[in-house]
């Protein structure tokens, strides 16, 4: 899954009407839940990277989690 264009409509939206400290706070979620996601990894070398660079990331994993935090935000309360 590459960006695609409901990714940077939601990002706009957000972006506009909530501003970009909730944006950023949105896309640091997304990298928590992936990077939580990932610690259980069986790869031994990820223990050792993420000690030196943080956690890996694929980067479906990312943008789904990216759009399911945005779209939280843009949701109707």
């Amino acid at each position: 899954m590459a960006w695609d264009e409901e990714l940077n409509r939601l990002t706009r939206f957000v972006r506009e009407h909530l501003g970009e400290e909730q944006l950023e706070a949105a896309v640091n979620r997304a990298v928590t839940a992936v990077a939580s996601d990932n610690t259980h990894a069986e790869d031994p070398l990820v223990g050792d990277i993420t000690s030196v660079v943080g956690a890996v990331v694929p980067e479906d994993a990312y943008y789904e989690a990216v759009r399911v935090e945005l779209r939280k935000l843009a949701r109707p309360h």
